[in-house]
């Protein structure tokens, strides 16, 4: 009963009390979720150092860290920052000096030496390394880590702080499992040096005193299987086990056992997600069109508006330009003094405009095609840095009938013609339609889960190998070349980056454009917002997208044809 009272955090003050406005009750807050510089004093005040805070995003582990850090807390003597920094010399001594800035070293260090570090699976291995000796040594006293961190590594601590009791499982935030606290707090406590491990909770208003307890008290845990054969799985089977020694070792799975068990949740699930698609897809009808085609239109016509001329036209359009020549560029006029170049693409573009105002342009920077709208006469003995020149030239500039060039007209846009976008719900029926997609997606790999769970785990190491077969991965029970790849890729697109590595797309790139393309295998676009248009730097980065999108589709189209789960598709 009193841990009740931590469920309303309002109290009322008295009427006429101190601070109270005309005699009514005002409300003011009796708890609140305390900072996290807060927290650490706290736990450094009652002994309960070094600590693990579990926040469940990787972006929080690093903001969390710095925030301490930033406030001031300093937990480390002038001896283990020298430690520190011998055990992150040691294990960052084989980096480039420019992939280090590139990583952020000189702040992470930083943070580190003063016993503050975040740890999470998005970090090289080189940095989450030196964190956890630097934690297992006593010398780094306050870890921000994901869940990951309770998960076969071995850094216990003195106590352990849970930040919130939910968590983000990438569609919808789910509170934790009995299991998966049990999981989390196991870190508190370090065996032959203390006698109590220490889990902390922080309030919250979105958890109930009750239903925290409960939680904490729980001894029902479920065990789930996560295996699965995957591409990387199967590849690994076939350079290591014979055919029916593999088999065996499927059939032997947990996953085999829970399989026909879980196929009833799924049909409970997978009737749920049907339903929501049927009312998603009745609120996209209109009775004026075909809001599935309307959409197609409204994404192609902002595709297109994102288009911006070539690189290569615009280059080719200011290399034509001579002294003297006519110029709109920001709304205005310009003569062109002079025009440099340093390289087939480096330029150099030297203009006035009717003012006598000066001022030089890169080729780079130009963003649209600059057409000739006209010329001035230049004076019999012309210099383009002579300010008498300059003026001379800007007076005929001003006298000169060399009006606007007229722009291309519009294109408009096609979606605006399409009888859907007259309709006064038009924006409403296309959430419910991209929200509709969604769920058809999710329908359908329930529906290949459900297939999947039917069948046993040896059959579905058998659809996987045709797809590898089917990719030249495979040649029956034999690992290919462009299998070996495979056997090195750990990732939920592991067959997918493994085929366009062997095809070459991401050969001949530079950096940044190497750092484009593989990002459409590792981001996830969330928001219940339709995505924005990508956006490509050149043509060549956008036709190797276009190449792995693609292969991706072919992936998956065989993908559902062996009743397999289907790859996520590269997201730009």
């Amino acid at each position: 009963p009193a841990g009740d009272r931590l469920d309303d955090p309002v109290v009322r003050g008295r009427a006429g009390a101190k601070g109270s406005q005309g005699g009514r009750d005002r409300a003011r807050r009796r708890y609140a979720t305390p900072r996290r510089p807060d927290v650490v004093e706290w736990l450094a005040e009652e002994d309960l150092l070094p600590a693990i805070v579990f926040v469940f995003s990787r972006h929080g582990c690093d903001e969390a860290a710095a925030t301490i850090h930033a406030a001031g807390v300093r937990l480390t003597d002038a001896g283990e920052r020298d430690r520190i920094r011998r055990i992150v010399d040691r294990h960052t001594g084989a980096l480039r000096h420019d992939d280090l800035d590139a990583l952020g070293f000189d702040r992470w260090r930083e943070i580190l030496e003063h016993g503050i570090a975040a740890h999470h699976a998005g970090m090289v291995p080189p940095f989450k390394e030196a964190v956890e000796q630097c934690f297992v040594e006593g010398l780094v006293k306050v870890v921000f880590a994901t869940e990951t961190l309770a998960l076969g590594i071995n850094m216990p601590a003195r106590s352990v702080v849970i930040e919130t009791l939910s968590k983000f499982t990438g569609e919808q935030h789910e509170p934790l499992t009995p299991g998966e606290y049990t999981q989390l707090t196991g870190r508190a406590g370090r065996r032959g040096i203390d006698e109590l491990g220490r889990a902390v909770v922080l309030w919250s208003p979105y958890a109930r005193f009750q239903e925290v307890a409960a939680l904490v008290a729980s001894r029902r845990f479920e065990l789930r299987s996560a295996f699965r054969p995957t591409y990387n799985m199967a590849a690994n089977l076939v350079r290591r086990h014979a055919p029916d020694e593999a088999e065996r070792l499927l059939e032997r799975s947990f996953a085999q056992y829970q399989a026909d068990r879980g196929v009833v949740r799924q049909r409970a699930r997978l009737e749920a997600r049907r339903e929501t698609l049927g009312r998603l897809e009745g609120e996209a009808r209109c009775e004026r069109g075909d809001v599935g085609e309307y959409l197609r239109l409204r994404r192609r016509d902002e595709r297109d508006s994102d288009r911006r001329p070539d690189r290569q036209a615009i280059t080719t359009a200011l290399a034509r330009l001579r002294p003297g020549d006519v110029v709109w560029t920001g709304g205005r006029r310009h003569a062109v003094l002079a025009v440099g170049w340093r390289g087939p693409d480096r330029g150099r573009v030297h203009l006035l405009d009717e003012q006598g105002r000066a001022h030089a342009v890169d080729s780079g920077d130009v963003d649209e095609i600059w057409v000739r709208a006209g010329q001035v006469d230049l004076p019999a003995r012309y210099s383009p840095h002579d300010r008498a020149v300059q003026r001379q030239l800007a007076r005929r500039l001003a006298r000169a009938d060399t009006p606007r060039p007229p722009r291309p007209p519009a294109r408009r846009a096609a979606a605006d013609d399409h009888p859907v976008a007259g309709c006064p719900d038009a924006d409403a029926h296309v959430r419910a339609a991209v929200h509709a997609e969604r769920v058809r997606r999710e329908v359908a790999d329930l529906e290949a889960s459900i297939r999947l769970a039917s069948h046993s785990i040896a059959r579905e190491l058998d659809a996987v190998l045709d797809v590898l077969a089917t990719r030249r991965m495979v040649d029956g029970w034999q690992l290919t070349d462009r299998g070996e790849l495979l056997v090195r890729i750990f990732h939920e697109s592991d067959l997918l980056v493994a085929d366009c590595l062997a095809e070459g797309l991401l050969d001949g790139l530079d950096p940044p454009s190497l750092a484009g393309l593989v990002s459409c295998f590792t981001y996830e676009h969330r928001s219940k917002l339709a995505a924005p248009a990508p956006r490509f730097p050149d043509r060549r980065l956008r036709q190797r997208f276009d190449q792995v999108v693609r292969r991706a589709r072919a992936l998956q189209g065989d993908e559902a044809a062996g009743g397999l789960s289907v790859t996520r598709a590269p997201d730009p």
